[in-house]
């Protein structure tokens, strides 16, 4: 028990789910607010450490104004007392089986000594994604060169008006992959590719769904 009130700072992938008491290092590169079923409002995020390694992380109703003025996207810090809990999420920002949970108790501190690169653990080959071999409930990053940009479409969902984009991209393999844009990414793209319709456009994104 004494081993466990001492607070030591571990990379995400050693995290052990019976113990409460440790120390991360991790840079926020996604923040959102979500609606969870059973408690309501929450922040949730995706966390990365030194090791590229990402898990996901919630802040639910009842904390969030204790730390919402601590967390904010791209920003590095230190977590100190959280418990993992299971990860119920339909679709998975990271294939891990549990999620971060904050305490009432938890303490967050800017970390100043993060590095600026860490290592790509995400990404994957078009092949795998085309051939259905990968678990299509867990996020992943793709990166790929674009070949060919549709025309942006004025799409009703739900009763709103939304843009939609359609690009081909084409990976180190030659593998070729439909990618659709919705909302404010679909404009960047199509502004983007329009002005630089010369240069070869290599496109990176994180954590899409694929179907």
């Amino acid at each position: 028990m004494f081993e466990q009130n001492v607070s030591t700072f571990v990379f995400l992938d050693e995290i052990d789910p019976a113990a409460q008491r440790y120390k991360i290092k991790v840079q926020i590169v996604k923040l959102w607010r979500g609606f969870q079923k059973e408690t309501g409002s929450a922040i949730e995020m995706v966390l990365i450490d030194e090791k590229g390694t990402r898990m996901h992380a919630t802040v639910e109703d009842k904390l969030m104004n204790k730390f919402k003025s601590d967390l904010k996207e791209d920003q590095s810090i230190l977590v100190d007392t959280f418990q993992l809990v299971n990860n119920g999420f339909e679709y998975k920002t990271s294939p891990h089986s549990f999620k971060i949970s904050f305490f009432r108790t938890t303490s967050v501190t800017i970390c100043d000594d993060f590095p600026n690169d860490v290592p790509e653990k995400y990404f994957v080959d078009f092949l795998k994604i085309l051939a259905g071999v990968l678990d299509s409930k867990t996020l992943v990053d793709v990166i790929g060169h674009i070949v060919n940009i549709g025309p942006l479409e004025d799409i009703m969902i739900r009763g709103r008006s939304t843009t939609k984009l359609d690009v081909e991209l084409r990976d180190t393999n030659d593998a070729r992959l439909l990618c659709t844009f919705w909302g404010k990414y679909a404009d960047q793209v199509s502004t983007y590719a329009a002005e630089h319709s010369a240069d070869m456009i290599v496109c990176v994104v994180r954590k899409p769904e694929y179907f």
